[in-house]
């Protein structure tokens, strides 16, 4: 008798279906032979992802007395420049309270070297006003602006710095089994995308925290057990990132106090351009430079990503767009010609929320940070919800497991 139809998905959607199992299916069989490395006893932790929650988690583990190995799928960041796709950070109070328990100087490290203040937003509408909206009642309220990347590269130095073992290239596969009564099986493969990749095994009787990101290959592994759901749900927006170049001695871009408003340096604000369907966004460096941020329609044949393509026309679209748009960052971003050639050349990211059914399975297995709820970056509480869970984290730790 022919198996009943599935009704409930689409053809296409069956069809994916069966070629993520078959997928999965030839990874399972790619690892029977693998070798096996054994990670042992309750005071060991492996950590999944070498991000800042992964790292910040990394430090935390190893002030409790953990032996902590990090597994992180991409070569380490310390030693390469940036992508072109980075989003400044805005860390918050929220945020900065699991950094500050962890005692010692990091906070006072990050707060003074590693971060700028931010008063409260700058809006630079389209009729050339230039409006400062404070986030609190007065200088002693205000968030930070940081470096994504030179954040990360501070907390990798301390996790290493505290005694984490790290390992990169590492990238997890989905045929990873967290599902076991006695712990979970790891599968690996090491070595750079494209280059010659070793397969191999880890075999955990230790707990595992996934700190993987957004894309997490710990959460797609737990689906494919039955051990959770979730959604991704992305938006048809991307951004790409636009640097500013550090303005002249005495010159700023901020809000003079016109028609009455409440004047704001420049360095210390959120700078948004808000134009309907698109904006672009800029955060001030230690350095007094500003990394900026396009945000706008991935796909379209007009005013999109994909019509700013590297080529005559391509480049054309987006000068005519540039001029039309953003006239007055023009000059801040070092000319029409710098604008341009970011936009068209810098990769594109994506944006997407991530809400996850359940974090934790059979002690094996935690989801934190992105790996389970991801959000878009407009919120600025990406970053501060993962530190965060570090924190909750800690203190769980030390109510329930910990001497």
């Amino acid at each position: 008798m022919a198996p009943a139809e599935d009704l409930a998905n689409t053809p296409a959607e069956r069809a994916a279906a069966a070629d993520k199992a078959a997928g999965a299916a030839a990874d399972l069989a790619d690892f029977a032979d693998a070798e096996e490395v054994v990670v042992d006893g309750k005071d060991s932790i492996i950590v999944v992802g070498a991000g800042l929650v992964g790292a910040l988690c990394a430090v935390v583990l190893r002030k409790k007395g953990f032996k902590v190995q990090v597994y992180e799928r991409y070569q380490d960041i310390r030693s390469i420049p940036s992508t072109g796709r980075s989003i400044n950070l805005s860390v918050t109070s929220r945020g900065l309270r699991a950094i500050k328990s962890l005692g010692g100087s990091i906070y006072d490290d990050i707060v003074g070297q590693l971060a700028t203040k931010v008063m409260g937003r700058i809006i630079h509408m389209p009729d050339g006003k230039v409006l400062f909206q404070r986030y609190g009642k007065d200088d002693t309220e205000h968030n930070y602006s940081a470096s994504r990347i030179d954040l990360n590269k501070f907390l990798l130095n301390a996790a290493q710095d505290a005694g984490a073992e790290l390992h990169f290239d590492h990238a997890l596969a989905e045929s990873s089994d967290f599902s076991g009564d006695a712990g979970s099986i790891l599968h690996f493969r090491q070595g750079p995308p494209g280059g010659p990749q070793r397969l191999f095994k880890v075999r955990a009787t230790c707990p595992v925290i996934a700190c993987d990101g957004a894309g997490s290959r710990v959460r797609y592994a737990m689906r494919n057990a039955g051990l959770t759901s979730f959604t991704e749900d992305l938006l048809t927006r991307g951004y790409k990132e636009v640097l500013f170049p550090k303005p002249p001695e005495g010159q700023h871009f901020g809000a003079k106090g016109e028609d009455g408003g409440e004047a704001c340096d420049g360095r210390y604000g959120l700078h948004i351009w808000p134009r309907g369907d698109h904006m672009l966004m800029a955060l001030a460096n230690r350095d007094g430079s500003f990394t900026g941020t396009i945000y706008m329609d991935i796909k379209g044949s007009d005013e999109a990503f994909e019509a700013f393509a590297d080529t005559p026309e391509g480049r054309q679209k987006c000068t005519d767009f540039c001029q039309k748009h953003y006239a007055e960052a023009i000059p801040l971003v070092g000319g029409l010609d710098s604008l341009v050639n970011q936009i068209v050349t810098n990769p594109t990211g994506i944006l997407g929320t991530v809400r996850t059914e359940r974090w934790a399975a059979k002690a094996n297995v935690l989801l934190i940070g992105d790996s389970c709820h991801a959000m878009v970056p407009f919120f600025g509480q990406g970053c501060n919800c993962g530190f965060e869970d570090t924190l909750w984290l800690s203190r769980l730790m030390d109510k329930f497991c910990c001497d």
